[in-house]
């Protein structure tokens, strides 16, 4: 049933923010820094994670 969701969190929603910074040098290149925050889990941290993410696209 749809209604029986439950986050890994133990509730019925659960959060993930993600901040996006990039800046287009020119028309191929697109480098980019990520910060993103993710809910609470029940797996063996019990607390909020934190990820960081460093790239950067190529356009042909």
């Amino acid at each position: 049933n749809v209604n029986d969701f439950n986050s890994s969190n133990g509730t019925k929603h659960h959060w993930e923010i993600t901040n996006t910074f990039r800046y287009r040098i020119n028309e191929h290149w697109l480098p980019y820094f990520e910060l993103r925050w993710l809910d609470r889990n029940v797996g063996p941290y019990h607390r909020e994670q934190n990820q960081i993410r460093i790239g950067a696209k190529y356009f042909f």
